[in-house]
């Protein structure tokens, strides 16, 4: 009986409270077979691009596309995801490729943020281009589908529309751009069994993501 009562102490549980980023939230396997997994764990996930304040807002950790520049936090590399960049054949034969990240600034694209502020670089374009900001992936990818202007997306989003030439790759430099991805939390010497358990799922599904290879269809 002490033996059993030791390993439930072990096992993960409790609340978990993740801070995810928003290209990955439709990411549904990955969550639910954490919860499958570990019935004990009650997992809340806010989804954001903001960098959190983990200890003020009471998070045990955060996924994050990059390191991010706090060195009281840890930041422990979980793998990567890739993004591409797309839009219909029709709007970029109508306005061309896009020639660097810069341009994106200049043409309609479907966002799921705004841009940020660069000093000499309009933050919104210029009539008749428009930014439409939906934090929704399907919303982007239908949108691009329509030739209302550039989405990026997850390569897994957009492939298909890719392999069929529905969408093309309107940027170079996001073709694809890979993304890495860190677990952030703060610096303990002893984290509890559910954030152990996350990180180390997170490893297992997404640390082989570079097997994915550059995209040619819809050049």
């Amino acid at each position: 009986m002490v033996a059993a009562a030791e390993q439930r102490r072990a096992e993960p549980s409790g609340r978990l409270r993740v801070s995810v980023p928003l290209d990955l939230l439709s990411q549904r396997e990955l969550w639910l077979t954490f919860s499958l997994k570990y019935p004990r764990v009650a997992l809340e996930l806010e989804p954001t691009n903001r960098h959190v304040d983990l200890v003020a807002e009471r998070f045990d950790l955060a996924l994050r596309g990059g390191r991010g520049a706090d060195d009281s936090l840890v930041a422990r590399a979980v793998g990567g995801y890739h993004l591409v960049a797309v839009a219909s054949p029709d709007y970029l034969a109508r306005w061309g490729k896009l020639e660097s990240p810069a341009a994106l600034r200049q043409h309609s694209c479907l966002l799921f943020r705004e841009l940020g502020h660069r000093p000499g670089h309009p933050d919104r374009p210029a009539p008749p281009h428009r930014h439409i900001i939906c934090p929704d992936e399907r919303f982007a990818l239908e949108g691009a589908r329509c030739g209302l202007g550039v989405a990026i997306l997850r390569y897994d989003i957009a492939a298909a529309d890719l392999q069929r030439g529905a969408l093309c790759v309107a940027l170079e430099a996001y073709n694809p751009l890979r993304v890495p991805l860190y677990a952030i939390y703060p610096d303990k010497t002893h984290l509890k069994a559910a954030v152990l358990a996350f990180i180390q799922h997170i490893e297992e599904q997404l640390g082989g993501s570079d097997a994915e290879a550059p995209l040619s269809a819809g050049g």
